[in-house]
Parts: structure tokens; C-alpha cells; sequence
């Protein structure tokens, strides 16, 4: 629930919007549920006691509603398509506002694919159900109580008989959401894998043919992606399994409704009108208990997504900014370090351990040595992409961990190869 509310949050700037949206779909399903009304009166007062003077009424009525129906359900869309949209560019704003705060080592850890599936497929699920699935929620909320009310109105004993699936309905849905919760965030996790994969090899591609390694890497994809497949249809058998039976349940009120009523109606406890009326209002309810397995489908996916998404805008820098920040100061750009040891992760080894370096103002210097010495490690201490485990990095004797960002990296410039 916690990944629920913060995502409502994102609501927060169009909540007018929302409001009249919500409005627009509660007055839809107002005009809904007067048509059965109208079908009724035609029932048993024009053609049951053959007042035929309310026809022509009634049919204008049943247009006006109809045309009212037709204008909120514009209003409906309209809104809920602008509040959609603007909710996925705020968040993906958002997104790649705090991804460009990280710090590098960020993305020593989180490969880029899985960044590039997180803010297209993962915001895509987010926005459908904050612009789209709330609406549908609301509306199916909505429907339940008026209908049921209205199917009391009618008729107790009818109504009792009708919502006695319920219950089962209710049990059914809880047990999909807990069934599928972990499956969709596996799923979406592997997918995050795919697109990490495909981005690496395609932006490798040089590497990867200089090496002749077009089969190797092509087998590990089809792994990876068989892997995503297999948690795809994983999730595709969870729905296979809940979605039709949570849409069969409703129909069994309706049988019992059917049969029930038929034999009321004959024997003249409630009108033809009234029989029709009610199984009208019924085939209203069932609508939104037949869909309850899609809207929790579509609910466990964005929170899925929501997660996956939270987790990069919960990830702090590991290099901050000083709290006092200091100018760099004035000086021909002497560097020393005192003692450092660095490594790259929590596990790695030390690609510097106990390093001490002098190098003097207006001095040019080569540093050399193998694969994994520490050469890049030492240039990437210089403008603070790393803070080091130990130790001191001074530039013209100030402490570059003292030094604000923005002025330290105008002053480091590097030439990547």
C-alpha cells in the first residue's frame, strides 16, 4: 500500500482534474442506470396498461440521456488522457532529474538497460493505471453501490440472490493479487534484463565483432530472453487461471436471477417491467465484477512498476555535496594524494591501497602499468566521480571533498579515450 500512496502523489497537481473526472464518470453511470428505468416504463405503463402518451416522452428522454451519457463520457476520456500524459512526463522528468544527480558508481551497479526499461515499460504500466485504472476503479466502486441499491429497491429477496457470489468473487480477487504480486515484479525485472542486455551488445557492437563473439553473445540473449519468456507465461497461466473464472462467477448470479425471477414474474410477485429492470441493473453489476480480475491484473502490474521505479529515485549519490562548499582555491593545480585506498565496491579488492602521490603545479606525468592497476581509479579520485576509502585527494592544498562540485569539474577536465 505504501507503493500506492506514493504513487497517488503524483496526482497531487491535477487533483482538480481528477475531481472532475471522477464526477464525469459517476454522472455516466447515473445516465447508465436510467435507461433500465425507461425500459421498464415502457414495459408496464405503455404497453402493460396502455398509456401510449408517455412513449413519445419517454423516447425523448431516453435520447437526452443517451446524448448527456455521450458528453460525459468525453469529458471522461478527455481528462483522464491529459492527466495520464502528465502524469508520465512529470515522473519520467523526475527520473532522469535524480538519475543525472547519481553518482558513477550508481551505474557501476545498475546496468543501463535495466534504467532504460524502468523509465519506458515500468512508467508506461504507472501511467495507464494513475491516468486510466483509478478512473475504472472508481467507477466500478461506484456502479456496485448505486446498482446494489437499486437491485434492493426492486426487489430483496432478488437482490440477495444475485450479489450471493460476491463474497467468492472478493476471495478469488485477493488470492489472484497475492498469487501474481511477485510473479509481474519478476517479470518486469527480466524484461529490465532484456532490454540491458540488447543495449549492451548493440553499443558494443566494434567489441563484439573485433573478438568474433556475434554467437556467444547472441546465446546468451536468447538465454535471457527464453528466462523473461518463461516468467511471462508464468504470469499469462496466473491469469489464464484467475481472469475467466472471476468472469464465470458473475454469471452464475445471473442464472440463479434468471430462474429465480422467471418463476416470480409468473406468478405475479413483480412485474414484467420490474423483472426487466432488475436484470438490466444486474447485467450492469456484472461488468464491473467480470473486469475485477483485469483492474487487479493492471493494479499489481503499476505497483510492480512503481516499485522498480522508486527504487532509482530512493537511490542516494554515494558522493555528496559539502555542506559548506569551499572555492577551489587559486594555484597552478599541484595534486597530492595522502595515503589512499580506493575499490570500486563493498567486495572488490583495492584498485588503490595506501597510494601516495606528489604531483607539483605546470607538471606533465604518464602513468602506466597493467589492466586493473588503478590508473583510471587515480583520474576518477581528481574530480570526485569516487570518494576514496581512505585517505586524503588535494588539489592546491585543499581537500576536493571541501570543494563544490560544479567548481571542482570545471577545473578537471578529462579526454576519455
Amino acid at each position: 500500500m505504501r507503493i500506492l500512496f506514493r504513487l497517488l502523489t503524483f496526482l497531487r497537481p491535477y487533483r482538480t482534474q481528477v475531481v472532475i473526472t471522477a464526477l464525469a464518470a459517476a454522472g455516466l453511470m447515473a445516465c447508465s442506470v436510467t435507461l433500465p428505468y425507461l425500459t421498464r416504463l415502457v414495459i408496464d405503463d405503455v404497453l402493460g396498461d396502455g398509456r401510449e402518451g408517455l412513449l413519445v416522452p419517454i423516447a425523448a428522454a431516453f435520447v437526452l440521456v443517451v446524448a448527456l451519457r455521450f458528453g460525459l463520457g468525453y469529458v471522461r476520456r478527455t481528462l483522464a488522457g491529459h492527466v495520464s500524459l502528465s502524469v508520465e512526463t512529470d515522473l519520467r522528468a523526475r527520473l532522469f532529474a535524480h538519475v543525472q544527480r547519481l553518482s558513477v558508481g550508481y551505474f557501476d551497479r545498475m546496468p543501463v538497460g535495466q534504467l532504460m526499461s524502468r523509465a519506458t515499460s515500468d512508467l508506461q504500466t504507472v501511467r495507464f493505471f494513475l491516468g486510466y485504472g483509478l478512473v475504472f476503479l472508481f467507477m466500478n466502486a461506484f456502479t456496485m453501490l448505486l446498482v446494489s441499491g437499486l437491485l434492493f429497491w426492486i426487489d430483496v429477496r432478488l437482490a440477495l440472490l444475485s450479489l450471493i457470489v460476491g463474497p467468492v468473487l472478493i476471495a478469488v480477487a485477493w488470492r489472484y493479487s497475492h498469487v501474481s504480486s511477485p510473479v509481474l515484479l519478476d517479470v518486469q525485472q527480466r524484461i529490465g534484463d532484456v532490454t540491458s542486455m540488447a543495449e549492451e551488445s548493440i553499443a558494443g557492437i566494434r567489441v563484439v565483432k573485433a573478438f568474433g563473439q556475434e554467437v556467444p553473445r547472441g546465446e546468451r540473449f536468447a538465454t535471457t530472453a527464453r528466462g523473461a519468456f518463461g516468467r511471462s507465461m508464468d504470469a499469462a497461466w496466473i491469469r489464464a487461471s484467475y481472469q475467466p473464472f472471476m468472469g464465470f462467477v458473475p454469471l452464475v448470479g445471473l442464472a440463479l436471477v434468471l430462474l429465480y425471477g422467471g418463476f416470480q414474474t409468473i406468478d405475479g410477485a413483480i412485474t414484467l417491467g420490474e423483472f426487466v429492470q432488475f436484470y438490466l441493473y444486474l447485467t450492469l453489476l456484472t461488468g464491473p465484477f467480470r473486469s475485477l480480475g483485469m483492474l487487479v491484473g493492471n493494479a499489481q502490474r503499476a505497483l510492480a512498476g512503481g516499485r522498480r521505479i522508486f527504487e532509482v529515485l530512493d537511490a542516494e549519490t554515494d558522493v555528496r555535496e559539502p555542506e559548506d562548499p569551499v572555492p577551489l582555491p587559486d594555484g597552478g593545480g599541484a595534486i597530492r594524494l595522502e595515503d589512499v585506498t580506493f575499490r570500486f565496491g563493498p567486495d572488490a579488492r583495492p584498485a588503490l591501497d595506501g597510494v601516495d602521490l606528489e604531483v607539483a603545479a605546470g607538471r606533465t606525468i604518464a602513468i602506466i602499468g597493467p589492466t586493473g592497476s588503478g590508473k583510471t581509479a587515480l583520474t576518477q579520485l581528481l574530480p570526485r566521480f569516487y570518494d576514496p576509502e581512505r585517505g586524503r585527494v588535494v588539489i592546491d592544498g585543499q581537500d576536493v571533498r571541501d570543494i563544490g562540485l560544479t567548481d571542482l569539474r570545471r577545473a578537471v577536465a578529462l579526454v576519455p579515450q
